[in-house]
């Protein structure tokens, strides 16, 4: 069992690379509806990892309701971004990402969450990433930087623009150069 002040989110980060026995354990929580989508994917191991972020998100879910994590209900909004069904009183508000091999969830007490997990690449683009999506401000800061602090803000900024979006629950209805975050904290 997990307590969870309603002044704190809980931030949880796994591997998404688990043995095979904990992988049927999760798969075994998942609804008819999350099984089908995971035999959608082309890939073995992008099921796997579907699998496994779904079913580490029921479990946790599962502890701090206090109940079977596959009793776990959802109900989903205009935009697909689910939320715990009528019957759980909206006691719990939760976001998941996932990216090279991890998991990141985010579950906080009555409030909105978002969260956002990208892998840094070497990547020369970057600048006109931001040019196109970003807005100017943020443009301006990052230009602003030394190159060797470039891809790490322009993966800060990005991952907390797309953290902000996934706990408004808008998806990209928002455009992203519509709003500006911190590169600072």
């Amino acid at each position: 069992m997990f307590e969870l002040p309603s002044h704190e989110v809980h931030i949880w980060c796994a591997s998404l690379d688990v043995p095979p026995e904990t992988s049927a354990r999760l798969y075994a929580t998942l609804t008819f509806d999350e099984r089908n989508r995971s035999a959608r994917f082309r890939f073995e191991r992008d099921r796997q990892h579907f699998i496994v972020a779904h079913g580490a998100l029921r479990d946790l879910l599962g502890r701090y309701l206090q109940i079977q994590p596959r009793r776990i209900s959802y109900v989903y909004n205009a935009f697909g971004k689910p939320d715990l069904s009528p019957e759980f009183g909206g006691r719990l508000k939760f976001n998941l990402s996932h990216s090279a091999g991890l998991v990141l969830i985010a579950i906080a007490a009555g409030s909105n969450v978002g969260c956002d997990l990208e892998y840094i690449r070497a990547q020369s683009d970057y600048a006109e990433i931001a040019r196109r999506f970003f807005a100017a401000a943020e443009v301006d800061q990052l230009t602003a930087l030394p190159n060797h602090l470039y891809a790490e803000a322009f993966i800060s900024c990005w991952t907390k623009k797309e953290a902000y979006l996934k706990a408004c629950g808008n998806g990209l209805a928002i455009p992203l150069n519509s709003f500006s975050v911190s590169l600072t904290t």
